[in-house]
């Protein structure tokens, strides 16, 4: 305890059991901490613990014996050596607790750790591994079942972490930040049945993000590789047995893969960046080839733990029919038990592309639909999941080809143009009108199909336009007026208007309220359209989607809490409850206030989330904090009754550390020397605080935990505490220590 050790052949040398090794200052020595090597002794169950083991010449910790076994060693700043934690042959020691290993430089060969031997079931977790000239943590030999998880790995100069052996196995490396390495963040030589999962491995601006060498059984899932110089590369043995690369998000890397390996293999159910297979292959350094297909077809996937990957099945049974001269389609259900809705991709191609360009996206929830396109075409299906944010979305479908007549008006559904109402109470419907034939004379009609009433609910004029600027959204002076379409009872009954349409036009149908309904009211709108005389007479209506007229205000009736977690504020709140909007649909603004009591301004939100009733919040550093949360429907009404929580963060540092009643007088019978009930309060902590009481003679009689993150501790001492000196060491996670005395008088 509290020594320091320079020039030395070895600085601290341990052949014994259940030592405590703490707050030493290991220098300049041959070996920094040396443990059952040469002399036997069997070294276990020691705990090395806030350490300074630096600039020695060989290794920092070094665990040499066949049985250094459990040994746990945390919080240790372990740099300027040949490797920063060296064990050989040792097992089921932990590693852990913020170790700082960085800067082990003297030869290429190094490592911040390196378990060698048979060295298995260590436990390496929660590291901060920088800047060692070698490898951040190099795994070799006969190490096995090693777990390799929450460390932060950055700016080695060779790899992150390395695999050399075929007898290195069954090893688990998950949930790392590895990242700036000066080669690649994953080196796998002949390594066997190891796994690599939910790590973020980025910014490898040299070499890549993973090289596969002749490994066998390797498998690599739920990772986020991105902006490396390579995505993945083979080089070497069959890429499919050597590493399986399967729900990872591999993109915005110079290549995504390399296949240097000389053989083909297939490398599916990876989200690449596109959607579109082009894209994709230009990321693609092939070789003898690579199949990559089936992808992700929606956005990337949830890579945390315990997320939903898995997308519905295929769509089959696929028919066609014809209603009013156009086809439309029928479908096998899909037995996904969480299906939200199925796609329909319609382009004059029959390659497949979901791409905002060059097709047509039309969602429904039922298992038929008209195909709403003129002319010839394709048609690909699909089905997404619930999945909120994630959604998963089935591989596409066979292709179907049709041909429809060369007029149709129809709605598009609400995945592409939104049924929406804007501040000015009006409702907007977005059409696409195709004439694919350059007719230009169009009869168009419009029926309500609901419980909405003329003159008082609605204006008795809808007004067309032409829908040149953003889509579904009227834009005044872009969006060129038509016409208006009168009716007289709004009752079920066509009114017809004559009008010229450009070939291929979005228009926009626009309806003002005139009242401010307190209930929902509802009504569907029919597009129909007449073909003129110079082609084959055609008549044919779609239903358009219905819209929901909603002026009540979502409520909060429940509890919004505030916590903190690492450092950070955890909010939770039970759902606002809505007349129309569904929990999935629910937008939570998280606003960040000076005082309690506040409304909400003007101000940014610090967070937002929609169908949720979590958010974390970070950086918000020390003192109170107050929040308010608002919930805003679809229809963008705001909640009336905005909740409020708060929480107290403890300090940045301990430079505030105050302990107090000093002197302590328990028995004096004044309140403000103390009591028995009352106790000694530590103030101005860090969140995450450790607190040891010794005697004047070192002996260590309490130690205190700070972690609800308050900055506050309340230490009640023993009755029967002796009156004397004692000394309060308060450490904190960031590595700064203050030792306080404090007088017991009784």
């Amino acid at each position: 305890y509290s020594n320091y050790m320079t020039a030395t052949s070895n600085g601290l040398y341990i052949t014994g059991q259940s030592n405590l090794i703490y707050n030493n200052r290991i220098k300049h020595n041959n070996y920094g901490l040396n443990i059952g090597t040469y002399m036997g002794g069997e070294p276990q169950y020691n705990i090395i613990v806030c350490n300074e083991i630096c600039s020695n010449i060989t290794y920092g910790i070094f665990l040499g014996d066949e049985k250094s076994d459990n040994n746990i060693i945390l919080s240790n700043d372990v740099y300027g050596q040949q490797a920063g934690i060296y064990i050989v042959n040792g097992d089921k020691n932990i590693i852990s607790g913020k170790n700082k290993i960085h800067n082990n430089d003297l030869i290429v060969a190094s490592a911040g750790i390196r378990i060698a031997g048979t060295g298995n079931s260590n436990y390496i977790t929660n590291n901060l591994i920088y800047s060692n000239q070698g490898h951040g943590i190099w795994l070799m030999d006969r190490s096995s079942f090693n777990l390799v998880r929450n460390n932060r790995i950055w700016a080695n100069w060779n790899f992150g972490i390395t695999f050399w052996s075929g007898d290195c196995r069954s090893n688990i490396i998950m949930n790392n930040l590895i990242e700036r390495q000066g080669s690649y963040g994953l080196y796998i030589v002949n390594a066997t049945n190891n796994i690599f999962t939910q790590n973020i491995i980025r910014n490898q601006s040299i070499g890549g993000g993973i090289l596969s060498q002749n490994g066998k059984n390797n498998k690599a899932f739920k990772n986020i590789i991105t902006n490396n110089y390579k995505g993945i590369m083979f080089s070497g043995g069959l890429p499919q047995q050597s590493l399986p690369a399967f729900l990872n998000n591999i993109y915005h890397n110079t290549d995504n893969i390399d296949n240097s390996s000389g053989n083909a293999f297939k490398i599916s159910n990876n989200w690449w960046g596109s959607t579109a297979s082009s894209n994709i292959l230009r990321k693609m350094n092939l070789g003898a080839g690579i199949d990559f297909t089936p992808y992700r077809l929606f956005g990337p996937f949830d890579t945390s733990e315990g997320s939903d990957t898995t997308t519905p099945q295929i769509i089959t049974g696929i028919t066609k029919y014809q209603t009013n001269q156009v086809t439309c389609l029928r479908w096998n259900r899909s037995s996904a038990g969480d299906l939200d809705h199925y796609n329909m991709y319609v382009s004059s191609s029959p390659a497949f592309s979901n791409l905002s360009s060059g097709h047509l996206k039309v969602r429904t929830a039922q298992t038929d639909s008209v195909i709403p396109m003129a002319g010839r075409g394709y048609v690909h299906l699909t089905a997404s999941d619930n999945y909120p944010v994630y959604t998963n979305e089935s591989w596409y479908s066979t292709v179907t080809a049709f041909t429809n007549p060369h007029i149709i008006c129809y709605p598009q559904y609400l995945s592409d143009y939104q049924t929406t109402r804007n501040r000015d109470d009006q409702v907007i419907l977005a059409f696409q009108y195709i004439n694919s034939s350059n007719y230009s004379m169009t009869n168009f009609a419009v029926s309500n199909r609901g419980n909405m009433q003329q003159g008082v609910d609605l204006d008795p004029a809808i007004k067309l336009y032409h829908d040149a600027g953003t889509i579904g959204v009227y834009n005044p002076g872009i969006d060129t007026f038509i016409t208006n379409l009168f009716y007289s009872s709004f009752q079920n009954k066509w009114t017809n208007t004559r009008l010229s349409v450009t070939n291929k036009s979005r228009i926009l149908v626009t309806m003002d309220i005139l009242s401010s309904p307190t209930i929902s009211r509802t009504f569907q709108v029919q597009i129909k359209t007449l073909q003129d005389t110079h082609s084959q007479p055609y008549t044919g209506s779609v239903p358009g989607p219905t819209v929901t007229i909603d002026d009540m205000v979502p409520v909060f009736a429940g509890n919004f809490s505030a916590e903190l977690a690492n450092g950070s504020v955890v909010l939770n709140w039970d759902h606002a409850s809505d007349n129309v909007t569904p929990q999935a649909g629910m937008l939570y603004n998280i606003y960040k206030e000076p005082v309690s009591g506040s409304t909400i301004g003007v101000s940014t939100p610090a967070g937002s989330v929609t169908g949720n009733n979590t958010i974390t919040l970070s950086g918000l550093g020390s003192g109170a904090h107050y929040f308010l949360i608002e919930a805003v429907d679809e229809m963008g009404n705001k909640t009336t009754n905005p909740k409020e929580a708060s929480i107290v963060m403890g300090r940045d540092d301990l430079n505030a550390l105050i302990v107090g009643p000093n002197p302590f007088k328990p028995t004096d019978n004044k309140i403000e020397t103390g009591t028995l009930t009352g106790g000694i309060t530590f103030s101005g902590l860090t969140s995450q605080v450790t607190i040891e009481i010794y005697t004047v003679n070192g002996i260590l009689i309490d130690t205190l935990h700070e972690k609800d993150g308050d900055g506050i501790y309340n230490w009640v001492p023993e009755e029967n505490m002796a009156s004397g000196v004692y000394l309060a060491r308060v450490s904190n996670d960031k590595g700064e220590k203050k030792v306080v005395k404090i007088m017991v008088i009784k």
